[in-house]
């Protein structure tokens, strides 16, 4: 794995947050791990974004990885948690995201 393109590690990132950002819409799903097909698969997609994150870190820098991948799945999870499950944002929350964006986009360009 130490042959990767850094390219192929930024998409390594975004594969991670999007599992993680599925993760975090299906555990709401699960109500709880009431319902277990749904907790379970959760479960699974964590591990998927853990293991695409990992491998993102054979050529890139833990703090950015980390970041990005948190960042991505904070954002995508807020903005899906509000169009999915109609869950309301105020405006600091959306002034958080607006900050998240500016946060991403000073990292990676940095």
């Amino acid at each position: 794995m130490d042959s990767l393109p850094v390219w192929f590690c930024l998409i390594l990132v975004i594969f991670g947050a999007v599992s993680d950002i599925a993760s975090n819409l299906v555990l709401k799903k699960s109500q709880g791990f009431r319902l277990k097909k749904w907790g379970f698969a959760g479960i699974v997609l964590m591990l998927a974004a853990i293991t695409f994150s990992v491998a993102a870190m054979t050529k890139l820098p833990l703090a950015v990885v980390y970041t990005l991948w948190m960042a991505f799945g904070v954002l995508g999870t807020a903005l899906l948690g509000w169009r999915a499950f109609r869950q309301k944002l105020h405006a600091s929350a959306w002034a958080g995201i607006l900050m998240l964006v500016a946060g991403i986009v000073l990292i990676y360009g940095g």
